[in-house]
């Protein structure tokens, strides 16, 4: 029964993080039909970014993330021009010229950083909670806490301001959104800038569990990419629970048979997804 726990615990944080690194992808692709295969690069930029500033210039955990979730804002302009300039299907354009970027990012990482593997790791500080009877470290709650309070506040974005509300017919609809006269392009300016901060923040906690490198990003892409597919677009509570749902069967499946499985059970779910409602996911795929 305590692995049990533990284990829960652990798909629990683990969950919390991959639903703020998917929240990033599906507000992009929801608002702007850009399917964005950097994703997973501006994920380990800010992750770079939060090493830099815990390991060598001792910043706090809570300025450190703020500061690194900003990082990721310099590839808005990038990603609104990919989203206004290309072509019909612009999911598959998307995809080629995101996928070119995400190569220039990491060879531009390889460069500055080197291929050394980093994680911005210190020694937590473990809490019990006896009703439960699970242990539950310092840096799984902060994963929690951190995620969930940006997810939180997103959904209030959405559910009780007319701009959240504005987005999310956008997210929905674009050709009706337009025609009840929302700006819809200033709102995808808007959905990729928070993005954009949404990819930013997961970086900064991204680094602080699992080890950075150049070639990372795709491992972060995929699980944005599966989430998302799993759940719809822009469907916060969905992607929650898609999110708590995979990091479970994730850590099972790492507990009981190792992390080696853990690749090919995302690719086998992104196949399942795809062949279950691919066709639902990208129905608006002409929507300009």
């Amino acid at each position: 029964m305590f692995y049990v726990d533990q284990i829960l615990v652990q798909a629990i944080s683990l969950g919390s993080l991959y639903t703020l690194l998917a929240l990033g992808f599906s507000l992009i692709f929801g608002a702007t039909r850009v399917l964005n295969l950097a994703h997973g690069s501006f994920v380990i930029l800010s992750g770079y970014a939060a090493y830099i500033l815990g390991k060598h210039y001792n910043v706090g955990f809570i300025l450190g993330s703020s500061l690194s979730m900003l990082i990721p804002l310099i590839f808005l302009p990038i990603i609104v021009l990919i989203s206004s300039r290309s072509p019909h299907p612009r999911e598959t354009i998307s995809l080629i010229l995101t996928f070119g970027l995400s190569l220039v990012l990491q060879n531009c990482y390889m460069a500055a950083f080197s291929a050394d593997y980093r994680i911005l790791y210190g020694a937590p500080s473990l809490y019990e909670i006896p009703i439960l009877r699970v242990t539950v470290s310092s840096t799984q709650l902060a994963l929690i806490i951190t995620s969930m309070s940006a997810v939180a506040l997103l959904f209030l974005l959405f559910r009780k301001t007319m701009v959240g509300k504005a987005l999310r017919a956008t997210i929905q609809n674009n050709e009706a959104a337009l025609l009840v006269g929302i700006p819809i392009k200033q709102m995808r300016i808007l959905a990729t800038g928070l993005g954009c901060l949404s990819a930013g923040l997961a970086g900064s906690l991204y680094v602080r569990v699992n080890y950075i490198h150049p070639a990372g990003d795709i491992e972060v892409t995929l699980i944005a990419l599966l989430i998302t597919l799993f759940a719809g677009r822009g469907r916060i509570r969905r992607l929650l629970i898609s999110a708590w749902i995979f990091a479970i069967i994730e850590t099972v499946v790492s507990y009981w048979w190792g992390a080696k499985w853990r690749d090919l059970l995302s690719s086998l779910f992104i196949i399942a997804v795809l062949l279950w409602r691919g066709e639902e996911i990208f129905e608006n795929s002409r929507e300009k």
